[in-house]
């Protein structure tokens, strides 16, 4: 029973911590939703605004720069190797400008309406799973209680037969009422011969007996 007991402990406290992993995920979830109907916060706007704001005057730093670069190429100042380093950083800078607007047209649109439906579907999907993990934890504790209460009681039958045989043991023990002589029985009927271990008995019979020594008669011979 005690290691049904530790075992049933063990077991209770995974089914417990399933639960709250679907507790937190159902929480996560919930909050991810807040979060795309609340929209951003004025320090996430102004940081996106910021980035927008520096991409573009990294690109027209960088058109500026190309710009030179392809008249002095012309002169044959510089080589065309850098007039083509300057046109790649130009157009990295410009796709880099291209990125941080579409961030920003998207975050000042709001959440698209698969973004929502998703995360409406998500909170769907971790409320099963937390109301899942306390059936599990609501059944098997349970059913485990129940098979604690099984083997306690099989227990209890176990001892309660332990003390009926130890009582019929006591019962089949003859306790004489006091210090005397033991006559044993006969058994037999043609030829009677004492009662012995392996003898035959029937209910009723007389198996030994206590005389009375008091009024003790002997026959002997007196030489």
């Amino acid at each position: 029973v005690t290691d049904k007991e530790d075992g049933f402990a063990d077991q209770k406290k995974e089914l417990e911590q399933e639960v709250e992993a679907a507790q937190g995920q159902l929480e996560l979830a919930r909050f991810k939703l807040k979060v795309l109907n609340d929209g951003p916060t004025p320090a996430v706007r102004a940081e996106a605004r910021a980035r927008v704001e520096r991409t573009r005057a990294t690109f027209a730093a960088a058109k500026e720069a190309y710009d030179r670069t392809r008249g002095l190429t012309e002169r044959g100042v510089i080589s065309e190797d850098e007039r083509l380093q300057k046109w790649t950083e130009m157009e990295r800078a410009g796709l880099d400008l291209k990125q941080e607007e579409v961030a920003w047209r998207l975050l000042v649109r709001g959440p698209e309406p698969v973004a929502l439906a998703k995360a409406r579907l998500d909170i769907q999907v971790a409320e099963l799973n937390h109301a899942v993990a306390g059936e599990r934890l609501t059944s098997q504790v349970a059913a485990l209680r129940s098979t604690i209460d099984e083997a306690k009681l099989s227990v209890e039958r176990l001892k309660d037969n332990v003390r009926r045989l130890k009582r019929r043991i006591r019962l089949s023990v003859l306790q004489a009422p006091g210090r005397g002589m033991v006559v044993y029985g006969m058994v037999g009927h043609s030829s009677k011969s004492k009662l012995d271990i392996g003898s035959r008995v029937w209910p009723g019979m007389s198996l030994i007996t206590l005389p009375d020594l008091s009024t003790l008669k002997v026959s002997t011979q007196v030489g």
